[in-house]
């Protein structure tokens, strides 16, 4: 609702009744003088609306997925296959580790699972064949017993080769150090040539970071009152708030918050705060600091005057309004925030009143 401005004759009461002293003053005999017509004001009437807010912080980019790319397997390394700083498509060869001896224990696991399944052959066999002398009393029960073991025996034998032919087979692909994910590949941790351990548990030796710069993350922190007005205001989903990027960068892109934490930071007082940019093409770097405003609220229903219209003096704000005579009267109000080029009111006007602004 756009305010209603007009103009008319302000303060007319105060400024006649300073040219009736002057003449006063003068007497009689003084010459003539003409009266000085009242003075024209702006008023606006007082109406509430709905304010757009825009709120700014300072955030930093980072990726959406930082992976490290460690060694499984101890060995030399012997290519580096990608160039530092390109991109990389997931399932990309970016190291070999000596595959040699590798490919050696898997050759031997699998000749173990061969000779495990002729071994389940020639039990099987013996088994069926002491079967079926068993039955006609030809063979003791004591040696149908043992060739029963004997191929369960093998069959368990056929199972564990099986296993450390599938644990070698892993061991000889780690050897291959791939991609796992799309992104920017860094430099090389290792240069070819180094020895490096596989290691367990916490992982082994790095040999990269891949950064995942599309889409791209930027992390801001608010205050708490902020964070507790943002929740108010969007009724706990700030989803749809939209993200631009007011300096710190030129790229053409906006975002939209995707993530506020549920807990304050007690030893800053601050709310994280995240927001998604879509970065196909790398314009946003990680680590690249910026300043954002988040804009998609609104204060609800506030009056707002000019500041211009808006006085402060011993006994603290206050502003003139126009009565039904069309004399001007002061009002002491109560301000709750700024609010772009004017004061957000709490207290003092009520709607439909005219209110000096100028």
């Amino acid at each position: 609702m756009t305010p209603k401005l007009s103009r008319l004759p302000g303060l007319s009461l105060v400024l006649a009744a300073g040219a009736t002293l002057a003449l006063a003053a003068c007497g009689s005999s003084a010459p003539p003088q003409h009266q000085m017509p009242p003075a024209e004001v702006v008023v606006e009437t007082v109406a509430p609306r709905d304010l757009p807010l825009t709120l700014e912080y300072p955030a930093r980019v980072s990726g959406s997925r930082v992976v490290e790319v460690r060694a499984r397997v101890n060995g030399v390394v012997t290519q580096r296959a990608y160039q530092e700083g390109q991109p990389v498509k997931q399932g990309d060869l970016l190291f070999r580790i000596e595959p040699d001896n590798y490919k050696a224990i898997y050759d031997q696991a699998a000749a173990q699972v061969a000779i495990q399944q002729a071994a389940i052959q020639q039990a099987q066999t013996d088994f069926d064949r002491v079967k079926a002398l068993v039955a006609e009393g030809a063979v003791s029960q004591r040696e149908f017993d043992q060739a029963e073991a004997t191929l369960a025996q093998a069959r368990a034998g056929l199972a564990a080769s099986q296993a450390n032919r599938t644990a070698a087979n892993l061991s000889l692909q780690y050897t291959e150090v791939r991609a796992p994910v799309d992104g920017i590949a860094s430099k090389e941790a290792v240069t070819v040539g180094n020895l490096v351990n596989g290691g367990a548990g916490a992982g082994g030796d790095l040999l990269t970071t891949i950064v995942q710069a599309d889409p791209a993350y930027v992390e801001f922190s608010m205050t708490e009152p902020e964070f507790l007005r943002l929740r108010a205001l969007t009724q706990d989903n700030a989803a749809n708030l939209e993200v631009n990027v007011r300096s710190g960068s030129r790229c053409a892109t906006s975002g939209h918050v995707d993530f506020t934490d549920s807990q304050v930071n007690p030893a800053t007082g601050t709310v994280r705060a995240r927001a998604v940019f879509a970065n196909a093409d790398g314009c946003l770097v990680s680590g690249q600091f910026l300043a954002i405003e988040v804009s998609g609220l609104s204060i609800p229903q506030a009056i707002a005057l000019p500041k211009s219209g808006v006085l402060f003096g011993q006994f603290g704000a206050m502003v003139w309004v126009i009565g039904e005579d069309s004399k001007a009267q002061p009002r002491p109000i109560k301000i709750q925030e700024s609010w772009n080029d004017h004061w957000i009111v709490s207290e003092g006007v009520t709607p439909g009143e005219r209110v000096v602004v100028e």
